[in-house]
């Protein structure tokens, strides 16, 4: 069975939010192409476009026409968290 392009999304969702928890990864810095990421994954470079289109529906990633594809000039965080440039504000004031 071949891995939808939802797996491929959460893979690629946690990979870019730990680069940038790490500092690895900021926004704007360009990302590898959809072809270098089927090749690592080992499936069809198809399913990886499905699946960057969807982080670019959530914010995380664009998708440049013939410019590639790059991490979100403002990541919009996971579902339910706040962005991360509030993480390290967040709690400051209930102290």
């Amino acid at each position: 069975m071949t891995p939808k392009h939802t797996d491929i999304a959460g893979k690629l969702r946690q990979r870019f939010f730990s680069g940038l928890h790490l500092g690895i990864l900021e926004p704007g810095i360009r990302l590898p192409s959809a072809n270098e990421i089927a090749v690592e994954m080992g499936v069809d470079r198809r399913v990886v476009l499905q699946a960057y289109r969807e982080l670019e529906r959530e914010g995380i990633v664009e998708l440049r026409q013939r410019s590639g594809i790059f991490f979100g000039a403002k990541p919009q965080g996971l579902p339910g968290l706040p962005p991360p440039a509030a993480w390290g504000s967040a709690g400051r004031g209930s102290r």
